[in-house]
C-alpha cells in the first residue's frame, strides 16, 4: 500500500499540508479533489493495493460489530461511506430480514451495484443512495427509527476520511434526518486506544496518504478528538465498545443530543 499508493504522494507532503489538497495524487496520478471520487480510473496496481489496504482491518470487526448492532432486531440499516458494499453483504447475511442502505459517492455506488448484480443480490433488500455528503444541498434519506422499524447508522473507517470541520458538517447531517430512537455507530482504529505502541505509530502514519493522497485534509483520530467533535455537535456518546476485532478497533454508539 505505501509503496503502491504514499511513496511517490510523499514528495509533496508539504504543498499538501499548505494547500488542504492531495497534491501528491494530483501531481503524480490523477488530477482530482479527491481520490475517493475517482477510485475505478487509479492504475490497476494502485487501485488492488487501496482495496485490499481498506479491507485488511475493518473486515475483521463486522461480526462482533452486527451482534451489537442488532440488540434491537434492526429492520434498516444506513452505512454511509459503504465503498464497496462489504459491510452490506455482511449485513443481509447476518439478518434475513434486514434492509441496508448504502450511502456513498455515485462512482462507489456503481461499482457496488455492478457487483451486487454479478452476485445476484436480493435487490429489493438493498437501497442505494448516491450523493457527496459534504454538499450543503445533498440531503440524507430520511433515517428515523421507529417502534415497529427500528434503524440504525452506520459509518465504519469513514470519518476518518475527513477534517474535524467536515466531520462536524457530517454529524449534523445525520442528526438531522435521526430521531431519538435511531442508533449512529461509529467504527474507528482510534490510535490511543492501540494495545501495542506499534499499532499506533504505524497508525499515525497512515496520516501521510490521506494528506498527500486522500484529500489533503483527512488524518487517523484518536477517541478523544472524535468524542470531542461529537460533544460540538447535535448527537452524543451512549455507549462505547473497545478491542473490537484483531486490530482494536472501537465502537461508539450515539443518540441526538
Amino acid at each position: 500500500f505505501v509503496k503502491d499508493v504514499c511513496y511517490l504522494g510523499a514528495n509533496e507532503l508539504k504543498q499538501s499540508f499548505e494547500q488542504s489538497a492531495p497534491v501528491g495524487l494530483q501531481k503524480h496520478f490523477i488530477n482530482s479533489k479527491t481520490i475517493y471520487e475517482i477510485l475505478p480510473k487509479l492504475p490497476e496496481q494502485m487501485l488492488k493495493s487501496w482495496y485490499d489496504f481498506d479491507h485488511y482491518y475493518s473486515d475483521d470487526c463486522f461480526g462482533e460489530v452486527l451482534k451489537i448492532m442488532f440488540e434491537n432486531n434492526l429492520a434498516e440499516v444506513f452505512d454511509i461511506g459503504g465503498n464497496t458494499g462489504k459491510f452490506e453483504r455482511a449485513c443481509l447475511a447476518f439478518d434475513k430480514n434486514c434492509k441496508v442502505n448504502m450511502i456513498d459517492l455515485p462512482v462507489n455506488i456503481e461499482v457496488a451495484k455492478e457487483n451486487f448484480e454479478k452476485e445476484k443480490a436480493d435487490f429489493n433488500r438493498l437501497k442505494f443512495h448516491s450523493l457527496d455528503i459534504l454538499l450543503k444541498e445533498n440531503n440524507l434519506p430520511d433515517m428515523k427509527s421507529f417502534a415497529d422499524a427500528p434503524a440504525a447508522v452506520l459509518m465504519s473507517q469513514f470519518l476518518d476520511c475527513f477534517s474535524e470541520k467536515q466531520i462536524l458538517h457530517i454529524l449534523n447531517k445525520v442528526a438531522e434526518r435521526i430521531n431519538e430512537n435511531t442508533r449512529v455507530y461509529i467504527l474507528e482504529p482510534f490510535i490511543d486506544n492501540q494495545v501495542f505502541a506499534g499499532a499506533a505509530y504505524a497508525l499515525s502514519h497512515i496520516s501521510l496518504y490521506f494528506t498527500c493522497m486522500a484529500n489533503g485534509c483527512s488524518k487517523m483520530y484518536n477517541e478523544a478528538d472524535m468524542k470531542s467533535i461529537i460533544n460540538a455537535s447535535n448527537l452524543k456518546v451512549s455507549r462505547a465498545f473497545y478491542n473490537i476485532g484483531k486490530y482494536d478497533y472501537t465502537l461508539l454508539e450515539c443518540v441526538k443530543a
